[in-house]
């Protein structure tokens, strides 16, 4: 039998929808004007995907477009992880790296 570790899911980052849609709003992006510029950037983001995530459906944007989005609104990628007043670094705490 596997060990409980071996079976548990690795932590994956959660992108926080009202980080996401506070950033948006600083910008004046409404959510066609963020999948253009991610276009732009070459990161091909669905516009149904986006909705989920800013609508709190974990996992439905991938964490591979990060980057991009954060790009695209100039914020730091760990701004879009913040949730609860947790960052990236403290909700991570005590998780193998």
């Amino acid at each position: 039998m596997p060990s409980p570790s071996a079976t548990k899911r690795p932590w994956v980052p959660k992108i926080d929808p009202q980080a996401l849609a506070l950033a948006m709003a600083r910008k004046g992006y409404t959510q066609p004007a963020l999948i253009r510029k991610c276009q732009e950037l070459g990161v091909k983001v669905s516009s149904g995907n986006l909705h989920r995530t800013l609508h709190g459906k974990p996992g439905a944007l991938g964490t591979s477009k990060l980057p991009a989005i954060a790009e695209a609104l100039e914020v730091d990628v760990a701004e879009l992880l913040t949730a609860f007043g947790k960052t990236v670094a403290s909700e991570n705490a005590g998780q193998p790296t």
